[in-house]
């Protein structure tokens, strides 16, 4: 069951420094309260409690799988072969 969402954090902001709110929302296509969560996520990648813990492990596996496709290159291009390592 997803966390139900029961708080509400109010911020006072000057007239200018809302209308880039308002302006910065409607070019993303979100409302005020979806760019906050989305920006939580981004500020804190790593802490589950924003909801991208799904999206924080696969980037951890895709950084892993990153890292040994440029060993596999060292290898290839270590061994004096001039072969091209292709990922499909």
């Amino acid at each position: 069951m997803p966390n139900r969402k029961t708080k509400m954090v109010n911020v006072r902001l000057s007239d200018d420094d809302y209308r880039a709110l308002q302006d910065a929302c409607q070019r993303r296509g979100e409302n005020i309260s979806e760019l906050i969560r989305t920006t939580m996520q981004q500020v804190f990648p790593n802490d589950p409690r924003t909801g991208n813990r799904d999206l924080v492990a696969l980037w951890k596996r895709v950084q892993a799988l990153a890292d040994e496709v440029e060993e596999l290159r060292h290898i290839i291009v270590g061994n004096g072969e001039s072969k091209t390592l292709s990922v499909s």
